[in-house]
């Protein structure tokens, strides 16, 4: 399904009846790496998977966006499709986007974050680009969901695919890795379930744990020996995490 936000072309895929629920990827990935979450959801939710722009099949920004526009862009696709109290889903650079909308509006009915970027350390913008782009490749190959993305990801060897970005997509990695979203944690009152990966060098541990600390209404789980990636390593246990936290907040 294609829909037009801010003069650009977006891709998504809608599945299922029920409880709205919205997911949303990590940088430099698409919405085929969140089909795991999908199909744990699509029997009894209505499901609304999304490539982010600049990524998958959806057009670049016109311009370099930041938090905040992206933050504006997932409003209006709220807006747009008549969804009411969604349930947000976002993996890494996808909940840097949650959080903000989160802080800034009370229609949530819950938020499932996992490996969630936003919260600042001494590290640069390349640095983040080399983790968020493709070291997943070789532990996921064989992940029934995403063989087809992998196989394109082994492809573009990340660096190259650096090299080969827009300038603008440059620019847009620049304004979110760089923008601290702790000031907006404590203003998020939405049930939030929040699960990282022990061995994260991503987004490691005590990002989680600050995160618990100052979202009010908040659950840490922790899978232990797990990457960035802790959702598609143990794919049972975060999905059967997701749907007893749901079923909590009914």
């Amino acid at each position: 399904m294609e829909i037009n936000i801010d003069n650009i072309v977006i891709n998504y895929e809608k599945v299922g009846h029920g409880q709205p629920v919205i997911v949303m990827h990590g940088w430099g990935q698409n919405l085929e790496m969140m089909y795991s979450i999908v199909t744990a959801l699509k029997d009894n939710f209505e499901v609304y998977n999304i490539d982010l722009p600049g990524f998958g099949q959806s057009d670049e920004p016109k311009y370099p966006y930041t938090i905040d526009d992206y933050t504006n862009f997932l409003e209006e696709f709220i807006k747009l499709n008549d969804i009411e109290n969604p349930i947000i889903i976002g993996h890494s650079f996808g909940c840097r986007i949650a959080i903000k909308y989160a802080a800034r509006n009370d229609n949530l009915k819950e938020m499932i974050l996992t490996g969630a970027a936003g919260v600042m350390d001494r590290k640069t913008f390349l640095y983040y680009f080399r983790i968020y782009t493709y070291k997943f490749i070789k532990l996921f190959k064989d992940v029934p969901f995403i063989k087809h993305y992998i196989r394109e990801a082994m492809e573009n060897r990340g660096s190259e695919d650096y090299k080969n970005s827009s300038p603008i997509m440059k620019e847009v990695l620049k304004n979110t890795v760089n923008e601290n979203l702790t000031p907006y944690l404590n203003e998020i009152k939405v049930r939030t379930l929040l699960v990282f990966g022990s061995k994260d060098d991503q987004t490691p541990l005590w990002m989680g744990q600050l995160m618990n600390e100052k979202i009010n209404d908040s659950e840490l789980i922790v899978y232990e020996g797990c990457s960035h990636y802790a959702y598609l390593e143990k794919i049972e246990q975060f999905n059967e995490d997701m749907l007893r936290f749901i079923k909590e907040g009914v």
